[in-house]
């Protein structure tokens, strides 16, 4: 089946009401997939089930030059302009003799060649497995009633977050209704891409830089993971995984995560570790403590970091903009400089 044989749309729903089997996700002891719990026959829960995984055969339709192409992929855009990052690097490091500025562009190389040795492969196996298992997930699944929804949150509450999940052999497809938003988050995860790759860095900058760097990249898209107490970043940004990589110098694990499927593309999620300084930060509270103890100096370059991870900016009109939440603009009353 080719591209043009598919057909979705909020023009031809893929299901209808008491089509799909919809159940509440119940965890199952050594899997990281949900399972299915008491079924679920509200109406309105169903509907808006059916609502949320029109939208997903929206997406789907939208894109389908780069998910259901026999050669284009979501992962050719990553490979290309890593490409030219790699070469414009190369070139970049004739043009300098300070042995500093060196020893990092080298770095940054050893990074993009890794990334892009994962997009080749991840593409190798979208063209092989992943993408058929997307139309089979469609029209096999979707369409005549044979897939089990599982779901999770508050569906009738808008105010609350409302997720379904569905499954393939080698594809999970999560769908987010956001909380107090009309947003709706859809990632597909692929399975086998997760072992990834690891890399070890050199140190290449003092704490009077690293410190405002690493503030700047965990208050905004870095977390703390919760089980094994390691420093980690999920982001779409090919700079961010660069950057991030830099400022934690020692081992650090590297995977596609996911691919999110967005209104206008398709974006590839990476996954770094920081491996060498696992329990080295307690929260991002504790972070936004130590930012207030910043020189202007290094607040400057902290502010750096958080405006190219949660801002905006304009050249045309001159202006920088950022924008937060209530939850993280709370955390950043702490490391106001009024």
């Amino acid at each position: 089946m080719s591209e043009k044989d598919l057909r979705v749309g909020e023009a031809s729903p893929p299901v209808g009401p008491g089509q799909l089997k919809v159940c509440w996700g119940v965890k199952i002891a050594g899997s990281k997939r949900l399972g299915c719990g008491e079924e679920v026959s509200d109406v309105r829960v169903i509907e808006e089930v059916n609502r949320l995984i029109n939208e997903f055969m929206r997406r789907v339709e939208r894109h389908k030059d780069v998910l259901l192409s026999e050669s284009n992929t979501p992962f050719d855009q990553v490979i290309n302009k890593l490409n030219s990052w790699l070469t414009l690097m190369e070139t970049k490091i004739k043009e300098t003799s300070d042995e500093g500025i060196i020893r990092m562009r080298r770095a940054m190389i050893n990074i993009g060649e890794k990334m892009l040795t994962l997009a080749k492969q991840a593409r190798e196996k979208w063209l092989k497995t992943y993408r058929r298992e997307l139309e089979k997930l469609i029209e096999g699944g979707l369409r005549k009633g044979k897939v089990k929804v599982i779901i999770t949150g508050e569906p009738s509450n808008k105010n609350k977050s409302f997720g379904i999940y569905f499954y393939a052999r080698n594809i999970t497809i999560i769908i987010i209704r956001v909380a107090n938003s009309n947003s709706v988050i859809i990632h597909t995860v692929l399975v086998g891409l997760r072992g990834g790759t690891d890399i070890v860095i050199p140190r290449l900058f003092g704490d009077d830089v690293l410190k405002p760097m690493r503030y700047g990249l965990i208050m905004t898209d870095g977390s703390i993971d919760k089980r094994g107490g390691y420093l980690v970043m999920n982001t779409n940004q090919l700079w961010q995984s660069v950057m991030w990589i830099l400022t934690w110098p020692g081992r650090n694990a590297m995977c596609i995560a996911s691919m999110n499927l967005n209104e206008t593309n398709v974006n590839i999620k990476w996954r770094l570790t920081a491996v060498d300084h696992r329990n080295e930060v307690e929260s991002k509270t504790k972070v936004a403590e130590e930012v207030s103890k910043l020189s202007d100096e290094e607040f400057l370059t902290f502010l750096l970091f958080t405006i190219f991870g949660d801002g905006d900016i304009n050249v045309g009109v001159k202006r920088i903009g950022l924008t937060i939440g209530d939850l993280k603009h709370e955390l950043w009353r702490a490391s106001s400089r009024g």
